[in-house]
């Protein structure tokens, strides 16, 4: 959320042109950062807020969502995104179903029927989760009201039998 958040938060501001250098700012998705240092420019984990940076779905998508991501990687962050737009109070902000903003199709059916899957498979995975969690949670309550068993009473050592002068052998 707070990475959704972040990444809204980022947007262009045109500075003047006799200003342009002055103007020119960047931000890390990994750290969460907008700078305004020149420092940046060179650094790798920093990327030039641009004129595409404008805070709606798409640029919130394409700060969060790395080049080579994977097609689960690129639906869950578009789902979350899309969840965090309807979720705001503000007017005007807007995003389809998530397949549909992907592009991956435009029939509504087979959006459904992916949104559908993929919330099964969230919900199942969650499940097995509160399972292992739950078995474990009742192990350990079961070994701390077990009855503990009573150490048997130790036998008490034998005494060693006296020892008695011995005669030394006649010779």
């Amino acid at each position: 959320m707070k990475a959704i958040e972040f990444a809204a938060s980022v947007k262009f501001k045109a500075g003047e042109e006799k200003d342009w250098l002055k103007g020119r700012r960047w931000f890390s998705a990994k750290e969460l950062k907008v700078s305004k240092a020149p420092s940046k420019e060179h650094d790798k984990r920093y990327e030039e807020v641009r004129e595409i940076h404008d805070g709606s779905p798409n640029s919130i998508f394409r700060i969060l969502v790395g080049e080579y991501s994977s097609g689960l990687e690129k639906y869950l962050t578009a789902d979350a995104i899309r969840d965090w737009v309807l979720a705001q109070d503000r007017g005007g902000l807007y995003m389809p179903m998530t397949a549909e903003f992907l592009k991956w199709t435009d029939d509504r059916d087979k959006v459904r029927q992916l949104r559908d899957a993929v919330e099964a498979c969230k919900n199942i995975t969650e499940s097995v989760r509160l399972r292992s969690s739950t078995e474990s949670l009742v192990e350990n309550y079961r070994r701390s009201v077990a009855p503990k068993p009573e150490a048997a009473p130790e036998p008490e050592p034998e005494a060693a039998p006296e020892e008695t002068e011995a005669t030394p052998p006649a010779a």
